[in-house]
This record gives C-alpha cells, sequence and structure tokens, in this order.
C-alpha cells in the first residue's frame, strides 16, 4: 500500500536502542546487511556460533562507543546468519531474518517461528473492542490468549481474532481463550502483550 501510494520501494531495516542502526534490507529484498562499520554481530547457538540458515542469538560489539562500549552484547534477538555472498553484489555479511526477543517469539510444532510483533501490529488494530489481549505460550501445541473486553466489544471483534490467529497460526496449536477483568502488569510497570516459555532450538 505503501508503494503504491508513494510510488517507491519499501525497505526495513534492524535496529536497537543500544547499537543504533544494525543491519538494512538489501536491494534485492533478499536479506539484511549488516552494518559491519560500526557493529561486530555474532550468531550464538549455546556457546558455539550458529552455523549458516541456523537461527542464533544476537551478539554484538559496537565499535564506536567509546564511553561505555557494548562487548559481546547478548541483546536477546535472534537472528538467521547466511555465509553466501549477496545477489546484489555487496560485500557486507547479511542475516536472512530477525525477530524480537526470544521470549517474544512463539514456535509452532512444525517448527515454524511466529514474532511476537507481527501479532501486535496487526491484531490490536483490527480487534478495537478488545482493551487489552495476551498470547502466552507454555507449549508448543498450546497457545492461551487472555481477553480483556472493552467497552465497545463485539462479536465481530472475536470474529477478526480468530481470523488473525488462523492466518499466523494455521490451526497447528490449540488456542484457549480466557476472559479476564485485566492483566497484571510487570516489575518494570509494563504490560507484556506476548510471552513465550517454550524453548527455542538455538
Amino acid at each position: 500500500m505503501i508503494e503504491k501510494a508513494f510510488n517507491c520501494e519499501v525497505f526495513t531495516f534492524y535496529g536497537c536502542r543500544e547499537g543504533g542502526y544494525v543491519g538494512v534490507e538489501c536491494g534485492q529484498h533478499v536479506g539484511y546487511h549488516i552494518n559491519c562499520s560500526s557493529i561486530y554481530m555474532e550468531f550464538l547457538n549455546g556457546e558455539n556460533p550458529a552455523k549458516p540458515d541456523e537461527m542464533g542469538n544476537i551478539v554484538f560489539t559496537d565499535l564506536y562507543n567509546f564511553d561505555m562500549p557494548f562487548i559481546r552484547y547478548q541483546i536477546g534477538d535472534l537472528g538467521v546468519p547466511t555465509d553466501v555472498l549477496c545477489s546484489c553484489g555487496s560485500q557486507l555479511p547479511s542475516m536472512k531474518f530477525f525477530a524480537g526477543r526470544e521470549t517474544d517469539v512463539f514456535i509452532r510444532p512444525d517448527g515454524c517461528y511466529v514474532p511476537g510483533v507481527s501479532l501486535c501490529d496487526r491484531i490490536i488494530e483490527d480487534c478495537a473492542g478488545i482493551e487489552q489481549l495476551q498470547f502466552i505460550q507454555n507449549k508448543i501445541d498450546e497457545l492461551i490468549v487472555k481477553i480483556v473486553k472493552g467497552r465497545n466489544y463485539s462479536d465481530a471483534d472475536m470474529t477478526q481474532l480468530d481470523a488473525r490467529l488462523q492466518n499466523y497460526f494455521r490451526g497447528k496449536l490449540t488456542i484457549v481463550k480466557e476472559f479476564v477483568e485485566n492483566i497484571p502488569k510487570e516489575k518494570s510497570g509494563k504490560t507484556r502483550f506476548c510471552i513465550s516459555n517454550v524453548a527455542k532450538k538455538l
């Protein structure tokens, strides 16, 4: 929609407050080139480097933060490195995929990952009658959805919610809905939208 409206290509980037711009989508839209002029980035599977095309924990060392440098800082995000030279001709290293915090990434029984941020972006907007939502995965074959009804809640909100969940999870796991009065906040004062307690194969 944005490309059509502005008659231009849309590119995404991966960044963080601690490291600034970390990776920018390739001109061929086949991956994300790592900003290695300011970041040294690693992908770890436990204590070992992740193999190409294998998801790993992102660890970076910033090269220009002279006051308080981050050295091998594990930010809690996930990414998939690649060792193939990009078709765009760039010599920069690249990664194929990145996701938000490990605890905010859901996993389906078929092994596919569903980043929680994708749920945040669409479901809240489409289900305007729902005041609060929280997604919790404690088992690989089950997703708990806590729902706080808003003043304008209607059956249409539940229809939209079901459609969105089907789009992301494809019926691969059981959806358990719980209607609650409120969703408690964490010690930080924030409400966690997505919680995944299922171990990832890292």
